[in-house]
């Protein structure tokens, strides 16, 4: 169960960061209810899965340098 919760937290910070709104690391570990720490892993994670994560110190917010966004999960379609 462990990675379906790491996957749901990709999911919330996929959402702070599409929105411009995660603030900075210390705002956005509150906001998905983590330590810094691990805000800073889970970000690398999704990082190393291909997301073009930056952080903005003017907007004071992450970004994608990409459009697009982070899917976690079964997506329906043809095969």
């Amino acid at each position: 169960m462990k990675n379906l919760k790491t996957m749901k937290l990709f999911t919330e910070i996929d959402t702070f960061i599409c929105k411009e709104h995660t603030g900075p690391p210390s705002e956005l570990a509150k906001k998905i209810q983590k330590s810094t720490s691990s805000t800073f892993r889970l970000l690398h994670e999704m990082k190393d899965a291909g997301a073009p994560i930056q952080y903005c110190k003017q907007a004071r917010t992450y970004r994608y340098t990409e459009k697009g966004h982070f899917i976690v999960g079964f997506v329906k379609g043809k095969q």
